[in-house]
């Protein structure tokens, strides 16, 4: 049966680990997709936390050009990576902090699965930083795949 995977990307290392993954499950199911979700979200660098990221993200999109330019060859990159590995592939930039993104994709999407990579933060640093796959653990109604970046 075919699959609606979400992925998220951020261009890093452990983000082209969880592509290959998704890309493996897709693979296994033919008329699969893969839909490649960037959310817009911000770490502040002094004080705030993740709850004030979530206010002023939604003001990135009109006053961050070069971030949304890097965000976007990001995006290219991983679906033409997709595109060439023969799964059919969309993109998505939601101004929105990278969990809340993922989650609005996969219920618009009625998507199967959710794909992330972790840069290994423990779990204590997840809860006090509000690491993606934490969140993701804990609020997904479908499967999420953590892929472990392998040093």
């Amino acid at each position: 049966m075919a699959r609606t995977i979400v992925l998220g990307y951020d261009g890093s290392e452990c983000a082209k680990e969880a592509l290959d993954a998704a890309v493996d499950l897709a693979g296994d199911q033919p008329g699969s997709r893969i839909i490649v979700v960037h959310g817009g979200d911000v770490a502040l660098a002094v004080g705030g936390g993740p709850m004030a990221a979530e206010l002023i993200v939604p003001e990135l999109e009109d006053v961050e050009p070069p971030a949304k330019a890097r965000i976007s060859t990001w995006l290219e990159e991983a679906t033409a990576r997709i595109a060439a590995a023969g799964v059919a592939v969309e993109s998505e930039l939601m101004w929105e902090s990278a969990s809340a993104a993922l989650l609005d994709v996969a219920e618009k999407e009625s998507a199967d699965m959710i794909v992330v990579g972790s840069h290994g933060a423990g779990a204590l640093r997840g809860i006090l930083f509000g690491s993606t796959p934490y969140k993701l653990l804990h609020h997904s109604r479908i499967p999420v795949l953590v892929v472990p970046h392998r040093h």
